[in-house]
């Protein structure tokens, strides 16, 4: 998968799920990890490269507006990424669990700020 379709992908997931259910997300680019607001959980998204292995691993945590973690997911896929190209397949990842997980008011922050820039304006 491509990092322009994924991010195709997940906003359309996000869409899709948005209508269905009425959830709101809400997504912000930072680079140090700040609470959610009040009644809201946090996503928040990482990756690591693994380049001997040719390996690119996704860690998602998500915790609730103490602070406390409520629950993690990690995915590892084949090949090396750009930072960029990584958190869109995070992002779709994410979304698609968290889909499962029916969660709602929930806050995605991620630190690739183009990546953020592009799901905000829904391309």
């Amino acid at each position: 998968m491509t990092p322009t379709r994924a991010l195709s992908d997940a906003n359309s997931l996000l869409y899709e799920w948005k209508e269905a259910i009425g959830y709101r997300i809400q997504m912000r680019a930072c680079g140090n990890w700040h609470l959610p607001a009040q009644g809201r959980v946090k996503l928040s998204i990482h990756v690591a490269q693994f380049v001997g292995a040719m390996t690119t691993g996704l860690g998602m945590v998500i915790r609730d507006d103490l602070g406390s973690f409520m629950v993690a997911r990690t995915v590892c896929f084949p090949g090396n990424l750009r930072a960029d190209e990584a958190k869109v397949i995070g992002l779709y990842e994410a979304l698609s669990w968290n889909k499962n997980l029916t969660m709602d008011n929930i806050e995605v922050e991620m630190d690739v700020k183009v990546v953020v820039d592009a799901f905000n304006s829904g391309i």
